[in-house]
């Protein structure tokens, strides 16, 4: 990403947390578990399109989103979303491409932004993770820190999202099997709803 695009991208998501907290009144917890710097990935249940800009409003530094490639399909959109240093991902497929993408932007101390899922699912619910958070958390070294979005942005409503410590995934054999990806998926899916289930408490308490 370039410098002026880091600037832009640093600008419109102070703007967009602003507007955010006013008429959504969202709420970020755990924003301080993010590494400053160096190579992680911050990947999060999908919910709606708000997740992207909830997510850049809720680091502390730019994401280097992984999307769908559907998103990149209208000329424009597709390059705003490529000034900001989103890149497409094809679901369904093994898009080797997207993986060198995402370990070079981890080779160079970037922050990775993930939907593990692949696609939306209902609020309150998880979905299974795909293993490609799990291979590229293995390949590169990176921790991975999950994320929870909870509610859904409507008019004077709330929307939390909740950010957990990173998660180090180690113990790989030398070759992992499709089992230890599923098992390390699962892990990461689990802490994902445990900080949906931590959100829903607190909106309980309150």
């Amino acid at each position: 990403m370039s410098t002026a695009a880091r600037w832009l991208y640093r600008f419109a998501a102070c703007l967009a947390g602003f507007l955010y907290r006013v008429l959504f009144g969202l709420q970020v917890e755990g924003r301080e578990h993010v590494p400053r710097e160096g190579p992680a990935i911050l990947f999060a249940n999908h919910l709606s399109w708000h997740d992207i800009p909830l997510l850049a409003i809720a680091a502390p530094r730019p994401i280097r989103f992984m999307a769908k490639a559907e998103l990149f399909r209208p000329p424009l959109i597709g390059s705003v979303l490529r000034f900001f240093g989103a890149f497409p991902v094809r679901r369904g497929a093994a898009d080797r491409q997207a993986i060198r993408e995402a370990l070079a932007a981890l080779a160079a101390g970037e922050l990775l932004g993930i939907f593990p899922e692949g696609t939306r699912v209902r609020p309150g619910q998880t979905g299974r993770a795909e293993p490609g958070v799990a291979y590229l958390a293995w390949k590169s070294g990176a921790p991975v820190v999950p994320a929870a979005i909870s509610g859904t942005p409507r008019l004077f409503g709330r929307v939390t999202v909740r950010i957990g410590p990173p998660i180090r995934l180690e113990g790989f054999s030398p070759k992992p099997d499709s089992e230890e990806w599923a098992a390390a998926s699962a892990r990461l899916m689990a802490a994902v709803a445990e900080l949906q289930a931590e959100a829903s408490r607190r909106r309980g308490a309150s």
